[in-house]
Formats: structure tokens, C-alpha cells, sequence
């Protein structure tokens, strides 16, 4: 288990087991930090470690303890999501517009920023899960009307919305009904559920099952 204990003036990132208990992953001194999630394994941990002069939040995983932030000690952001074995990361980071768009990391890839589904400066995004095969799923807001709409991408395919996607792919959505939030993605890539709205403002959980290899074209 992972999570964030609060100290005095912060918070700090812990995990825990049923032999060790609670172990504190440290934090900067008078800053915060969050264990967010942890790989399937169990070999790595992300969240992230404030700038102890200007509180900012930077991406960082802990591996085996030890404190790494992967995209630099500047790095503005988070990291929200792990792949099963720890290889790949996503979350979300400052690009070169200063906005916070959604990325994917791996060892030997690097730093990927995945854009914002406008294509407009002003907008930001956040990518929230990612499978072991590389499926990113997250969302792309609108910042003066604090819209969202999920999205989906990976290397080959790019950044899409999610829904015209899974429409592609042989989806069957209703008339009215708009998929507003995605919220997970299975470790495989096979599975996705978010939540949906129609015309007379109900709404809902969806999952939708897909072959790992038609998000991958």
C-alpha cells in the first residue's frame, strides 16, 4: 500500500506492508510529498516531491527507497501512473508553453509530451493510467471553460478522443450519451471505464473491452 501521511507543515509519502508497517519516503525539507501509486510488482513507486524553495510539484518515483526525480530537479509536475513491471510512467509535466501537458516516460524513450487534443496553447492535459503495452488514457482540459474530454493515445497511434476511438473500433455508444471521464485502464490494455452523460443529464459508469492491439495502431 501507498499513500501520504500528513506531518507538520506537510505531507510525506509512505508505503506499507503487513510485515514492515508504514515507511516514510521522505519529503524536502518543509515541503510535501505523495506516494500516488505503485507498480503491479511492487518495484516502483511515483507520485510526487515539492521544490523545497518554491513548492512546486516535480514527478519522482522511489525505487527500492531511494528518491529519484527521472525528468529533473526543475520539472514541474506529477507522476500519476505505472506501468505493471515499473518501466513506463505517466502523469503529468510542464512543456515548453509552461502549461501542464500529460506525458509518458520510459528508460530509454525519454520524456514524451503528449499534447493536448485542441491543439491550443492555453489548454492543458493529465494522463492518468498506462498499460504494460503502452496505452495512455487521460483527459485534455479546456482551461477558460474547465471542460474535459478523456483521451487515449500511444507511440503509433498518437493523442485521440477516446470515444470516436472505441467508435472506430466497433463501439456501440447511444445517441446523446457522452463519455465525460475515463478513470482506469487494465494492466493488458484490455479493459477501460469511465463515466458517461446524456442529453437529460444522467449519468453512469461505462467499461469497455477492446483488443489491446487496435489502440495500438
Amino acid at each position: 500500500v501507498v499513500g501520504l501521511s500528513w506531518y507538520c507543515p506537510g505531507a510525506e509519502g509512505f508505503q506499507w506492508t503487513k510485515a514492515g508497517g508504514i515507511v516514510g519516503l521522505g519529503h524536502p525539507a518543509n515541503a510535501s510529498s505523495r506516494a500516488t501509486t505503485i507498480s503491479a510488482d511492487g518495484s516502483t513507486i511515483v507520485g510526487f516531491y515539492e521544490d523545497p524553495v518554491q513548492g512546486f510539484r516535480r514527478p519522482v518515483r522511489w525505487i527500492s527507497g531511494t528518491t529519484d526525480l527521472f525528468l529533473g530537479d526543475g520539472m514541474a509536475g506529477e507522476a500519476i501512473a505505472v506501468s505493471s513491471d515499473g518501466s513506463q510512467i505517466a502523469g503529468q509535466a510542464a512543456d515548453s508553453t509552461g502549461n501542464g501537458r500529460a506525458f509518458y516516460y520510459t528508460a530509454t524513450g525519454g520524456l514524451v509530451s503528449l499534447g493536448v487534443l485542441s491543439g491550443n496553447n492555453t489548454d492543458q492535459s493529465v494522463a492518468i493510467g498506462v498499460s504494460h503495452n503502452g496505452i495512455v488514457i487521460g483527459a485534455s482540459i479546456n482551461t477558460f471553460s474547465w471542460t474535459s474530454q478523456p483521451f487515449v493515445w500511444s507511440s503509433k497511434m498518437g493523442l485521440h478522443r477516446l470515444q470516436a476511438t472505441l467508435v472506430r473500433d466497433g463501439a456501440i455508444i447511444p445517441s446523446g450519451v457522452t463519455l465525460t471521464n475515463v478513470l482506469a485502464i487494465s494492466a493488458d490494455g484490455s479493459t477501460i471505464v469511465g463515466l458517461w452523460l446524456d442529453a437529460s443529464f444522467n449519468q453512469g459508469p461505462w467499461i469497455a473491452r477492446v483488443h489491446g492491439k487496435a489502440l495500438l495502431k
